[in-house]
């Protein structure tokens, strides 16, 4: 009893001070910011994974590093996406857009050279390159 008339003593003031503070709101993002983090990851995947690539192949089969690298580039650009997935939305929404561009391009060329590929060897035509 002596203990619930100290709690209700305390004035409003001294109650909200031996609370807990609350943690801080989530800023929005404004429309610069979240061009400026998508631009980040879409442009940053391409740098990343082409530097990924360039060493990979130049020591792929050579040694082990290359092949570990080129065994590794998948289940870390997926971890990496899941991981911007949680700390900054646009930057993985911009890794998210290059796996679409990528995925379109593969659709698009592989219909075209499969095509191509398909068109009988005696037809007279210019060769067909890319």
């Amino acid at each position: 009893m002596d203990q619930l008339d100290e709690t209700n003593s305390k004035t409003p003031t001294e109650q909200t001070l031996s609370q807990k503070p609350a943690t801080p709101a989530k800023r929005q993002l404004t429309r610069n910011e979240k061009l400026r983090d998508f631009a980040i990851g879409f442009i940053g995947w391409w740098v990343v994974n082409g530097l990924l690539w360039t060493i990979a192949d130049k020591t792929a089969f050579r040694d082990d590093f290359g092949s570990v690298v080129l065994f590794c580039a998948v289940p870390i650009n997926i971890v990496s996406l899941i991981f911007l997935a949680f700390l900054r939305r646009w930057v993985a929404l911009g890794v998210l857009a290059t796996y679409v561009v990528n995925f379109a391009m593969a659709l698009i060329l592989g219909t075209i050279t499969n095509g191509y590929c398909w068109i009988p060897f005696t037809t007279p035509m210019k060769p067909f390159i890319l």
